[in-house]
C-alpha cells in the first residue's frame, strides 16, 4: 500500500496509442474539493485528450459543455439511429416486458418505433422493432442474477462506446468523459458537500436547452442539495473500506455493484426522498407502476437508468474505483476463464454506426488496455512495475496488456458455515438468525476456532486481536424476491436483544453494522434469487476488543428494512460465512 500511494504522488508519464503524454502530479483527493461554480467555457483551457477529468475542474466543466451538445443532438435523433440518445440509452435496457411488470403501459411517445402496443394512438401499425432490439437490454443486471461476473468489464466498455460517439457528436476530438467525485477508494473520512453534490450543470435547468438536467431524479439534489450525510457514512465512506481490504476480482466485482452503485441509482432515482411521489418516470410514460407504488425517477429502475445523463458521471466513478482498486497490491483481475463461464453479448457502436462485438478474449484485452488514466493519477490498467524508484513510472503500450500467466490466478473458498433457512423480512420483520461455526458443521475447524482467532490459542477465551488476522472473513446472504424490490435492507452483526441496547447498536455503525442489501435489478414475474456479500473482518475484530463474552463461534446475523414507501418482503434462503483459500 505504501508503494501505491507513492505512485500516486509520483509525476509519470504514461505511453497510451503510441502518443507519450505528460500527466501532472496528483496528491490525494485535492481536484474534488476545488469548487463547483460554473465557469466560462474559454478555449485557452488547454485539456488532455487521453485524461478523464473530475466534473468540478476546470477541464470537467469543459468537458460537459460539449457532452450537453452532443446529447442535444443525440436527443434530436430518431430512436432507430445507433447513436441516438434514445437507442444509447436502450443498450444498457428498456421497458420490454411482455409481462408488464417492467413495460410500458401506455404509448411510447419517445419512440414510437418501439411500444408494447401493436397499433399506435392512431391506431397504425407499429414497425417491426427486431432490428432495434437486437442490441437493446445488454447490461448485465438480468433478474436471473447469473450474469454479475461482467457488471464491471461491460460497463467500462459500454462506457467507452458512449464517450466516443460523443466526442464526434460535440466536435470536440478532445473529449473525455467527466466523473462525479462523490467517494475515492481512499477517503478517509465522509465527503464534503461539494462532493455530495451533483455537477451544478446537472440540476441547472436554466431553460429547456439542458440537455443534461432531468427532472425524474431526487428533488433535493436537483435543487442543488447534497447526499444525506447517514447514506454517505454507511453506504459510501463504510462501502469503500471494505472494498479495498480484498484482493479477489468476484468479491469485489460483487459488492461495487451492491455499495455504491446500486445504492447511488436508487437515491438518484429518488427511492430516499419524502417527495419520491410526485416523480414521473419519462422512460416508463407514468408516475406509479402496476400496482399503484410510485414508479421513481429514471436512475433507480435498470429499463430507464441509462436515460438520464447523470447514469455517465455515475459510471465514471464505478469505473475510477475499480481502477483504484486494480492498483492496490495483489489484486487479482478478472481472467478470460471467469468471463466465460457466463455468456453475455458485448456489442456497442463506434462512432460511424457500425456494430462493435467483443469475445471474451477481446474483452480481457481492452479493458486492461484503455486509452485514458484519470486526472488523480489512477489507470484503469494492470499495474506495471517500474524498474527503479528513482525515475519517474514508465508504462509502454503494450506491457499492460494481461498475460497468461497474470491471469490465472484463482483463489477458493473456504467455507466455514452454511445454514439454510427460509424467513421472510418485511417492513415489521426482524431477520435474526445465530450462526454457529462449530463440529455440527464442519469438525475440522474446531481446533482453530474462527479464521479471526490466534492460530497458537484456538481454546483461549481472550478478546479476537488483529494479529490472528489470515484471510478477510465474508458473509454471504443469498435471498428470494419476485417483482422488483425497493427497500433498504441493513445487516447487522451480533445486534442485543434489549430494545434500547439494539438502537444504540444500530447507531454505532463501526462495530454491528455490516452492510446494505438493494435492489438494482430487473422486475421478476417469478422467485428469482439474488446473493449479497459483506466483509465482517472489521466487525468481528471490533466486537472482540470490546466485548469480553464476544465468542467468534457463534455469530448473530440480523436483516432490518430501513423504511420505505413500498410494502414489500423478501426471503432469506441461505447464509454463509467463508474466507479465501
Amino acid at each position: 500500500m505504501k508503494h501505491f500511494f507513492l505512485f500516486l504522488r509520483r509525476a509519470f508519464i504514461v505511453s497510451l496509442v503510441g502518443i507519450l503524454l505528460s500527466v501532472n502530479t496528483f496528491i490525494g483527493e485535492a481536484v474534488a474539493d476545488t469548487p463547483t461554480e460554473t465557469v466560462a467555457d474559454t478555449p485557452t483551457i488547454s485539456c488532455n485528450p487521453h485524461i478523464r477529468y473530475e466534473a468540478s475542474t476546470e477541464c470537467g466543466k469543459k468537458n460537459l459543455k460539449s457532452l450537453e451538445k452532443a446529447l442535444k443532438r443525440m436527443k434530436a435523433m430518431g430512436c432507430e439511429d445507433p447513436l441516438s440518445w434514445y437507442y444509447q440509452g436502450s443498450i444498457h435496457w428498456v421497458p420490454t416486458a411482455a409481462s408488464g411488470l417492467s413495460g410500458l403501459i401506455m404509448e411510447n411517445p419517445l419512440c414510437p418505433f418501439y411500444s408494447e402496443f401493436s397499433v399506435n394512438a392512431q391506431g397504425n401499425p407499429i414497425p417491426d422493432t427486431g432490428k432495434l432490439l437486437t442490441s437493446w437490454d445488454n447490461c448485465t443486471h438480468d433478474s436471473a442474477g447469473t450474469s454479475g461476473i461482467h457488471f464491471l468489464p461491460w460497463h467500462r466498455l459500454y462506457v467507452y462506446h458512449f464517450e466516443k460517439i460523443v466526442r464526434k457528436l460535440s466536435n470536440n476530438p478532445d473529449f473525455n468523459l467527466p466523473y462525479w467525485n462523490y467517494i475515492s477508494l481512499f477517503d478517509t473520512q465522509i465527503p464534503d458537500k461539494s462532493r455530495l453534490t451533483m455537477p451544478k450543470q446537472f440540476y441547472t435547468p436554466a431553460d429547456d436547452s439542458n440537455s443534461l438536467y432531468e427532472s425524474g431524479r431526487d428533488p433535493g439534489l436537483n435543487n442543488g442539495g447534497s447526499l444525506d450525510h447517514d447514506f454517505a457514512k454507511k453506504n459510501l465512506l463504510d462501502a469503500v473500506e471494505g472494498l479495498k481490504k480484498g484482493t479477489v476480482y468476484e468479491d469485489f466485482n460483487t459488492t461495487i455493484d451492491i455499495r455504491p452503485h446500486g445504492l447511488m441509482h436508487n437515491y438518484l432515482g429518488g427511492y430516499y426522498s419524502e417527495e419520491n411521489q410526485n416523480i414521473f418516470n419519462i422512460i416508463y410514460n407514468r408516475s406509479v407502476d402496476d400496482q399503484g407504488n410510485p414508479q421513481f425517477g429514471l436512475m433507480t429502475n435498470v429499463p430507464s437508468a441509462g436515460f438520464d445523463p447523470i447514469f455517465w458521471m455515475h459510471h465514471g466513478n464505478i469505473d475510477r474505483l475499480w481502477a483504484q482498486w486494480t492498483q492496490l497490491p495483489k489484486t487479482q483481475p478478472v481472467t478470460q476463464e471467469e468471463l466465460e463461464k457466463v455468456s453475455w453479448p458485448y456489442q456497442f457502436f463506434e462512432p460511424n454506426g457500425q456494430v462493435k462485438g467483443y469475445t471474451m478474449q477481446e474483452v480481457i484485452e481492452a479493458v486492461y488496455n484503455m486509452d485514458y488514466v484519470y486526472d488523480d493519477g489512477t489507470r484503469p490498467n494492470l499495474p506495471v512495475q517500474a524498474e527503479s524508484t528513482s525515475t519517474p513510472f514508465i508504462a509502454e503500450s503494450t506491457s499492460t496488456a494481461p498475460t497468461a500467466k497474470a491471469l490465472k490466478a484463482k483463489i477458493g473458498k473456504k467455507v466455514l458455515v452454511s445454514k439454510r433457512t427460509r424467513k421472510k423480512v418485511g417492513q415489521n420483520q426482524e431477520f435474526i438468525e445465530p450462526v454457529l461455526i462449530d463440529s455440527q458443521f464442519l469438525p475440522q475447524l474446531r481446533s482453530n476456532r474462527s479464521n479471526l482467532q490466534l492460530d497458537s490459542q484456538p481454546e483461549s477465551d481472550e478478546p479476537v486481536t488483529e494479529e490472528g488476522l489470515s484471510q478477510p472473513e465474508y458473509l454471504e446472504v443469498s435471498v428470494t424476491y419476485t417483482g422488483h424490490p425497493l427497500g433498504i435492507y441493513e445487516v447487522y452483526l451480533n445486534l442485543p436483544n434489549e430494545e434500547e441496547s439494539k438502537k444504540a447498536a444500530i447507531a454505532d455503525i463501526d462495530t454491528y453494522f455490516l452492510g446494505t442489501m438493494a435492489f438494482f435489478v430487473l422486475d421478476s414475474d417469478r422467485p428469482t434469487s439474488k446473493t449479497f456479500l459483506f466483509d465482517i473482518t472489521d466487525e468481528v475484530l471490533e466486537q472482540g476488543k470490546k466485548f469480553e463474552e464476544f465468542n467468534p463461534d457463534l455469530l448473530s446475523i440480523s436483516i432490518l428494512k430501513n423504511g420505505g414507501p413500498v410494502d414489500e418482503t423478501i426471503t432469506v434462503d441461505n447464509i454463509s460465512i467463508f474466507t479465501r483459500e
